[in-house]
């Protein structure tokens, strides 16, 4: 009977935080990656349920783009596109999809902990409001902490598309 009542709460802490994340599928942000705080990149992403749309600003201009199977990788000081074709799936897919099996995790504002990890990543921590990602921290296999700040954060996303820019070589991968 208590192994009945425990499967019972995990199943409702699973299905809260599935409702939790649900309202993140489609959104917009300026985002910055940084570790001992000092930052690594900086830009803007549209996600719109596993598409996504991510120009880095700093410390280089590049685009990485997923657009259902393809992922594209614009690197504009080598007027070159990678395109990678297959089942990529990158962190905030895994997040989002709730892949890491996320927990409520105690801390001054609303915090998911991830308890499925692998060997790239140790800990991980989302810590969100009702309507935004404020940041996820996480720890990875040589343990560097990073730090991905979500600022003006909007919910919906823009149109999710991309074109090859003319007069770049194309590689595929």
């Amino acid at each position: 009977m208590r192994y009945l009542i425990a499967l019972i709460l995990l199943s409702l802490k699973l299905s809260s935080t599935e409702t939790l994340l649900d309202r993140f599928q489609k959104f917009t942000s300026v985002i910055s990656v940084s570790s001992n705080n000092v930052e690594l990149s900086s830009g803007d992403i549209s996600y719109d349920s596993d598409n996504f749309l991510y120009s880095i600003t700093s410390p280089y201009s590049q685009i990485i783009a997923k657009i259902d199977n393809k992922v594209y990788v614009q690197d504009d000081d080598f007027k070159q596109v990678f395109i990678y074709q297959g089942d990529y799936e990158f962190l905030i897919e895994q997040i989002l999809d709730n892949e890491v099996g996320l927990q409520p995790y105690e801390c001054a504002t609303t915090c998911l902990r991830a308890s499925v990890l692998d060997e790239n990543i140790q800990e991980l921590v989302l810590e969100m409001s009702e309507n935004e990602i404020s940041q996820i921290s996480y720890l990875d296999a040589k343990n560097d902490a990073y730090v991905i700040k979500f600022l003006n954060f909007q919910l919906g996303a823009k149109n999710i598309s991309y074109n090859l820019p003319r007069h770049y070589e194309v590689i595929m991968q």
